[in-house]
């Protein structure tokens, strides 16, 4: 079962040792563009992405739940059970 984190633009998700930024809320919420160790990924409810070894990322946001917040989005995260997963401060 995956985690699910609410986020907006500058969400800081700590992944074991990496670090997710979410960079830009897209589409109504619907895609998130995220940066991991610097390779950018544009994550969507459309398929899972391998953000990191054993890590998919993917938009919990569906575009038939009628999402309409421009700045704000969840993700939905899958990773093994002893990979800590953190929400950090927001950064301007």
């Amino acid at each position: 079962m995956a985690l699910s984190l609410g986020v907006q633009a500058g969400s800081n998700i700590l992944i074991g040792q990496d670090m997710l930024h979410v960079d830009e809320i897209l589409s109504n919420g619907l895609k998130v563009l995220v940066d991991v160790g610097g390779r950018k990924f544009v994550i969507s409810d459309d398929e899972r992405i391998e953000v990191l070894k054993d890590v998919f990322v993917f938009c919990g946001v569906s575009a038939g739940m009628g999402w309409n917040m421009a700045h704000k989005s969840k993700l939905a995260i899958e990773a093994p059970l002893d990979i800590l997963i953190d929400r950090l401060e927001i950064t301007p």
